[in-house]
């Protein structure tokens, strides 16, 4: 099963912000922070890891959702008032 990193703000396009630990198994494969499989720690929380290494892994990436823009109501006067 593949690990998915949600790219936020900080993502570049050839880079992302890990957001939680990432460890590789003994098949060179990324898994989760406490699964027995784990070998090597590739990254923590907060580091900026490449796009195509965390591929090699099996990683993928989320973009994040869509977020709606608060509209405002702008007040006019009207002319005369």
């Amino acid at each position: 099963m593949a690990l998915t990193i949600q790219e936020n703000k900080d993502a570049t396009q050839d880079r992302v912000v890990a957001d939680r630990k990432i460890w590789v198994d003994a098949e060179g494969q990324a898994v989760e922070d406490g699964d027995p499989a784990a070998k090597i720690l590739f990254c923590t929380a907060g580091t900026m890891v490449s796009k195509a290494k965390a591929k090699e892994l099996g990683i993928r990436f989320k973009k994040p959702a869509a977020t709606k823009k608060k509209t405002t109501k702008a007040t006019t006067k009207k002319k005369g008032s």
